[in-house]
Formats: C-alpha cells, sequence, structure tokens
C-alpha cells in the first residue's frame, strides 16, 4: 500500500483502490515527545508517521490537533502536567477526601451505626474480650458517674457503658452508635473512678466528633464511593466492621479527644488532678516509650500530660 500526504488530504493507494481522507476530519496525535507521529483517518484507520519523514511536512501537519496532545508535545509541558496532576490528587487527597467523610459520616443512619457497633462488638467478643469480673456495686457506681459525666441536652448520640474483661491489657474505646467498652483491667490499673471518668470523657469526645466512624470509611475510600453513588450503606458495612476493630485515631483526632476531655471535666467542675493521674498511670504501661500503651489508639505522651497541666494552671 502507498501513502500519500498531500495539502489537503491522505491518500491510501493500492493496487485495487484509492481512499483519500480529508486533513479536516484526520486527528493528529503525538502522544509523548519523541513518539511517531500518529494520524487517526476519521477514525477508521491509525497512520504512524516515521519522526524523520515527519520532519519534512508541513508544520501544520505536524501540529496535534487536542489540546492534550499539544500540551504533552514537549517534556516541559509534560513534566508541568505531572506536577499540575499530583498537586491536584494531594488537594484531593487532604482536602477533598476529608470532607466528604465528615458529610457521609454525619448522614450515616442511627440502625446503620447501631449495625457496625454489633458486628464490631461480636467480632471482639469472639475473638478477644471475656465477660467482666467487677462486682455489681462497682459496675453501678460507674454507670452513675458515667451519667453524670455526660450532657443529657448536647450529647446527639445516645450512650452506654458496657464492661469487658481482656488479655490485650487496660482500654477503654468508643462504638459508633454510643456504646463505650471499659476494661476490667484499665479499672485495675487506675484504681480511682474519678481519674477512670478521665478515659471515658475521652472515649466521648471521639463519639460527639464521629472519629471513628470518619477514620475507617477514610481508610475504605470505595466504600465511601459506593455510599455516594448507590445509597447504600450496607455495601460498607462489612469491612467498616473490621476496620473499626483495626482503626487507630490519627494525631489530630486524638488532640480533639484530649480538648473535649479537659473541656468536659471543667464544665462538670471535676478536678483535673484525675485526668492528669489517669495519663500518669498509663503512661507506666510502657515508661521507655510514653507514646503509647493505652492501645495504639491512645498514646499516654508527655504532649498530652503538658496539655493537661497548661489547662490546670491556666487563670479563671
Amino acid at each position: 500500500m502507498e501513502v500519500r500526504i498531500l495539502e489537503d488530504s491522505v491518500c491510501l493507494e493500492n493496487s485495487e483502490s484509492i481512499r483519500s481522507f480529508d486533513l479536516s476530519s484526520v486527528q493528529i496525535v503525538e502522544p509523548v515527545p519523541g513518539a511517531p507521529l500518529k494520524f487517526v483517518l476519521n477514525g477508521q484507520a491509525i497512520l504512524e508517521i516515521d519522526r524523520q519523514y515527519a520532519k519534512t511536512l508541513p508544520e501544520r501537519l505536524r501540529t496535534p490537533t487536542s489540546w492534550y496532545d499539544r500540551m504533552v508535545r514537549s517534556y516541559w509541558h509534560l513534566i508541568t502536567t505531572i506536577l499540575v496532576s499530583l498537586m491536584l490528587a494531594y488537594g484531593c487527597y487532604k482536602v477533598l477526601l476529608p470532607l466528604s467523610v465528615q458529610v457521609l459520616a454525619e448522614q450515616l443512619p442511627a440502625n446503620t451505626l447501631s449495625k457496625l457497633s454489633d458486628n464490631t462488638l461480636q467480632l471482639l467478643d469472639k475473638q478477644i474480650f471475656l465477660p467482666s469480673s467487677l462486682a455489681v456495686k462497682e459496675r453501678k457506681s460507674l454507670i452513675k458517674q458515667f451519667d453524670a459525666l455526660r450532657s443529657q441536652t448536647e450529647d446527639h448520640i445516645p450512650m452506654r457503658l458496657v464492661f469487658r474483661s481482656s488479655a490485650m491489657g487496660p482500654n477503654a474505646f468508643a462504638l459508633p452508635d454510643g456504646n463505650i467498652v471499659l476494661t476490667d483491667e484499665l479499672v485495675k490499673l487506675v484504681n480511682d473512678n474519678d481519674a477512670i471518668m478521665g478515659a471515658l470523657a475521652h472515649e466521648i469526645g471521639h463519639i460527639q466528633k464521629r472519629h471513628l466512624l470518619r477514620q475507617v470509611i477514610q481508610t475504605s475510600v470505595s466504600g465511601v464511593f459506593a455510599f455516594a453513588l448507590f445509597g447504600d450503606s450496607s455495601s460498607i458495612l462489612a469491612a467498616l466492621s473490621t476496620a473499626a476493630v483495626n482503626a487507630s485515631y490519627s494525631k489530630e483526632f486524638e488532640t480533639e479527644a484530649d480538648q473535649f476531655a479537659i473541656a468536659r471535666f471543667e464544665k462538670k467542675q471535676l478536678s483535673l488532678e484525675s485526668l492528669l493521674k489517669l495519663h500518669q498511670k498509663l503512661a507506666t504501661l510502657d515508661p521507655e516509650n510514653t507514646a503509647g500503651s493505652f492501645l495504639s489508639s491512645h498514646p499516654g505522651s508527655e504532649a498530652r500530660l503538658s496539655m493537661i497541666r497548661k489547662a490546670m494552671h491556666k487563670p479563671h
């Protein structure tokens, strides 16, 4: 087959026929710098032009027709395109995704939160937890103090204290529906109900800010888009339940929960000494590394202790 490129058309000729394509219908493509020039002939065929031969063509026949092809004609334009794309992707990840996750977390219905929490607790009961061995009187005392710690007029999610025992050690953590799990081991370690309220105030903060939901949804990006597109939360429920078990809060969420606990103690006129005592006790679980021990999601850091001390000494 012979190819002839004329001023206004491209002709393909063989022994049996001649096909002519008007240049106005020909798309000129140059995918990356240095690659062969390609003519898309009316969407029916692709003609690839050797770079050396392409240099002999008139300028108008060597210029890509789409804005994207023109953009990537040079290495400079290609690098610029890549950098802009990376910046947009980073902006979406750091700004758009967290905002979308926050909106989604606020929209999940109560029955979905309940199912997610039940699934998570059932999974933990099978793998980690045992029934609590705390005396009934002690549990009732903690529940009474917990109810007093809550602000019934402010808390938009019903909350309940759930007791468990666990070989994983001292812990307290919140479930999305408002249940807060408190282990016997944490109660025995701290040995001070007022200080235990510090851990529970911290967890109330996580519930109020919907930190757990936001954390596990953000790690299940596909679930976010599935819910956004189809409005069916059941498709992400199982994935969220598993993610909730393994979730550890970001530094930002931990700081927010700490600030919430301090504010709640001040509002209820509780002593911040008890809150300080709690985190000093937790820090003893890992004396060589105070960055962790209240599970991986509850660091007992010096920064946290410093925040509490600063609140204790601020003028009122």
